[in-house]
């Protein structure tokens, strides 16, 4: 079963802003590349939540994933090749026990 994590303790808004500033961009080249004023982005910054297609769009232009840093700190993150290899290892694991059956 999923479990949320406290929202009450994730302000988005700070955490993008820190990415950003990390980034060296600058505020109005950020806007830019997520289309969107300057005015909009310092409202980002001040959100306690975003829209996720925006979240989506603001993850690729930072190159950070805000969504598994949010709902799945406490979970590793596996790219598609990663899961690829676990699902071949265990499919090994597998074949070996039958055949030892």
């Amino acid at each position: 079963m999923f479990n949320a994590p406290e929202l009450k303790n994730i302000f988005i808004g700070a955490l993008i802003r820190q990415k950003v500033e990390e980034s060296g961009m600058t505020y109005a080249e950020f806007a830019h590349r997520i289309n969107t004023s300057r005015t909009n982005v310092y409202r980002i910054f001040e959100s306690k939540s975003i829209d996720v297609e925006r979240l989506i769009v603001i993850s690729s232009v930072l190159d950070y994933d805000f969504i598994h840093k949010i709902y799945f700190a406490d979970k590793p993150y596996l790219n598609p090749d990663q899961v690829k290899g676990l699902y071949e290892e265990l499919k090994m694991l597998l074949q070996k026990k039958e055949c030892a059956t």
